[in-house]
C-alpha cells in the first residue's frame, strides 16, 4: 500500500482560523475538533473509521508552520481551495505551500504561494499536466517527470517547512462533511 497524503502549510500559527478557512473552503463542521497530544494517538485518530460521508483533516502546529493534511485534500482538481490559499498568503503576507503524494498512482504535486507570485506543479504517472510559474531555487535537481515522495519531501525539507509531522506534539482533528465532488454540476 502506498502513500495518499494531501497538504497545505501556511507559515506562522492560523489554528485559530481554521473553523473560517475550513467553512470558505467549502466546508460544514461536524462535531467539536478532537485533539490529542502524542504521535501515538496521531496515528490512532489517522486510522479511525469514518462514514463515507465525512473527511477528516488533522490540523497541527510544527516549526512554525500551520499544517493541514488529509486523504481529502486535492489541490489540483480543488479550483476553490488555490483561491483560498492566494488570498490567505496575500492577506496574512506569508507564504502558503501545498503537496499531493499518491503513490499508487504516481500522482504527484507542489505548490508554493507567496507575494503573488505562484508556483505549481502537478504530474500523473511521469506526464506533468500542469507547469505553473518560475521553479524555485529549492526545485533544483528535481526531475518532475520523475519525482515522487522522497523529492517532494527534500524539497520541503530544503523551504524549512515539515512534510510529514508526526511527532509528538498537539494535534486538533477536524471531522467535517466530505465534499461531493461527484456532483460537479452544482
Amino acid at each position: 500500500m502506498g502513500l495518499h497524503i494531501g497538504a497545505v502549510a501556511i507559515q506562522g500559527d492560523h489554528r485559530q482560523d481554521m473553523p473560517q478557512i475550513l467553512e470558505q473552503w467549502g466546508y460544514r463542521l461536524l462535531e467539536k475538533p478532537q485533539t490529542v497530544s502524542s504521535r501515538d494517538a496521531a496515528v490512532k485518530m489517522q486510522h479511525r473509521d469514518v462514514k463515507h460521508t465525512q473527511a477528516m483533516i488533522a490540523v497541527s502546529l510544527v516549526d512554525g508552520w500551520t499544517l493541514l493534511s488529509s486523504r481529502d485534500i486535492d489541490l489540483w482538481w480543488d479550483k476553490k481551495l488555490m483561491a483560498l490559499l492566494q488570498t490567505i498568503s496575500s492577506e496574512k503576507k506569508v507564504p502558503v505551500l501545498g503537496w499531493m503524494v499518491e503513490s499508487c498512482s504516481e500522482t504527484n504535486g507542489f505548490m508554493y504561494i507567496y507575494n503573488n507570485a505562484v508556483r505549481y506543479i502537478y504530474a500523473i504517472d511521469g506526464q506533468i499536466f500542469e507547469d505553473v510559474g518560475k521553479p524555485l531555487e529549492q526545485e533544483s535537481g528535481i526531475e518532475w517527470t520523475e519525482a515522487g515522495q522522497g523529492e517532494i519531501e527534500g524539497l520541503c525539507k530544503r523551504l524549512n517547512v515539515p512534510f510529514d509531522a508526526i511527532e509528538d506534539h498537539e494535534y486538533s482533528f477536524v471531522f467535517v462533511e466530505r465534499k461531493k465532488w461527484w456532483k460537479f454540476w452544482k
